[in-house]
């Protein structure tokens, strides 16, 4: 449903042009996930979920797939101009 904004994510990550929110940060640290996790998320999941994000008046996409270990998680991310990811927050399933 969301596949052209999905497509410019895996394009940004793959890129290098991914941003981590302080709460993404502190999220992973949680749950021993690492960027590397989030990133193939990304590339190999898929967006359940678009929620509006009221404070910033824009879109947020809700990604789940699996980390690179294999575990089932989800990543909360948006995209924002020069199609650079934000990822907002992250969690295991």
């Amino acid at each position: 449903m969301y596949d052209s904004v999905l497509r410019k994510m895996r394009t940004a990550v793959r890129a290098g042009r991914i941003v981590l929110t302080e709460h993404a940060f502190d999220e992973m640290a949680a749950d021993g996930l690492l960027q590397v996790d989030l990133e193939r998320c990304i590339l190999t999941g898929e967006i359940l979920e678009r929620q509006w994000d009221g404070d910033f008046l824009e879109w947020k996409y809700v990604i789940e797939g699996d980390g690179a270990s294999n575990e089932a998680m989800a990543v909360v991310a948006k995209l924002r101009p020069k199609d650079k990811v934000i990822v907002i927050t992250t969690y295991l399933l």
